[in-house]
């Protein structure tokens, strides 16, 4: 075993988690604020915090996580927080994470309801999104669904 593999073991991978949700939220604040067609800069700044929150618990709870990713998604629609909207698709990144986790690290019974349900959750989000709120950049129910299906399933 050569020197940097000894190295490369010793990582905590959770604590790289934490790293990485913190710096997923420091990149959404700077962004949504710096961004000048992002129309809800506060609101989306504030709810990308528990969005990249979720990788950092990704290890211990991969399922609840994933749900979690979909649950503030949901909950950001009515205070039209616009994470999917900003530039760099970052945002993407929590998803494919936390869809990672489960279905690498949960046995099936337990993956697949968390990738089902953290999937209608997504499925209802672009359902407000076309429906009510109607985003500036929403492709429509089509495009949003397919979205939906392949953010989370993809990972696994």
């Amino acid at each position: 075993m050569s020197r940097l593999e000894r190295r490369l073991r010793r990582i905590d991978l959770r604590q790289l988690d934490s790293l990485l949700a913190g710096l997923l939220a420091l990149d959404f604040i700077f962004e949504s604020s710096l961004e000048t067609d992002v129309p809800h800069q506060l609101v989306t700044a504030l709810w990308a915090i528990p969005f990249a929150g979720t990788v950092a618990a990704r290890r211990r709870r991969p399922g609840a996580s994933l749900v979690a990713c979909s649950v503030i998604i949901l909950l950001t629609e009515p205070f039209n927080s616009q994470v999917f909207n900003l530039d760099s698709n970052f945002a993407l990144i929590p998803l494919l994470l936390c869809a990672y986790g489960a279905g690498a690290w949960l046995p099936w019974r337990a993956g697949l309801p968390a990738l089902a349900f953290a999937t209608a959750l997504l499925v209802a989000d672009q359902l407000i999104e076309v429906y009510i709120t109607e985003g500036p950049n929403s492709g429509g129910l089509g495009n949003g669904i397919a979205f939906s299906l392949i953010v989370t399933s993809l990972p696994w």
